[in-house]
């Protein structure tokens, strides 16, 4: 059995593919972090950055943080359009004690109501819970989410707090915390 880290991986099915990103993502990338309607409901990760530091963190992401075992971020492309990022998947806060994970999304704003998030949470479900060193997976999302909810509900995810604080989200008070545990 793999590891969290062991492996950057690339994930197909549902008619997605998640993999790591690549230098030509970049417009797209920046489409998806300089929308304000995106950003309303999750915290600032790439919000709004120059072009200049998205390639970086393109860069970043699929090598140095990912080999300093701090997050997985894969980009998300559909099987119709291969080359056009879409959205991207989050796997961040590995805790070793208790083999849990968060995850996290974010989805182009043409692209919501169609079931990406809930496909990108099955793919990542799936994934994840093969791993030898992951047990549970958690997701936070603000309460006015609403669409977020049922993508995580629809995947067997338990709200668990109504009033969940995460640091540096700074939406304290006004997020829900859920979970899935195998």
């Amino acid at each position: 059995m793999a590891c969290l880290y062991e492996a950057f991986p690339c994930l197909h099915d549902r008619g997605l593919l998640l993999a790591k990103m690549q230098e030509t993502d970049l417009g797209q990338l920046h489409k998806i972090t300089s929308d304000p309607e995106i950003y309303r409901f999750i915290p600032p990760f790439l919000y709004n950055k120059s072009k200049g530091n998205l390639l970086a963190a393109i860069r970043n992401l699929g090598g140095r943080d990912f080999d300093k075992r701090k997050k997985l971020v894969l980009g998300v492309y559909l099987d119709s359009e291969p080359g056009k990022l879409i959205a991207l998947a989050q796997v961040f806060d590995y805790r070793k004690r208790s083999k849990s994970v968060t995850i996290g999304y974010m989805v182009e704003r043409s692209h919501w109501s169609r079931g990406i998030a809930t496909s990108i949470i099955a793919l990542l479900k799936d994934y994840l819970l093969t791993l030898e060193d992951i047990l549970v997976l958690e997701a936070y999302v603000l309460r006015s989410n609403d669409h977020s909810f049922k993508a995580l509900e629809a995947n067997g995810f338990i709200r668990l707090d109504e009033d969940a604080r995460v640091e540096g989200w700074g939406f304290d008070g006004e997020t829900a915390a859920y979970h899935y545990q195998l």
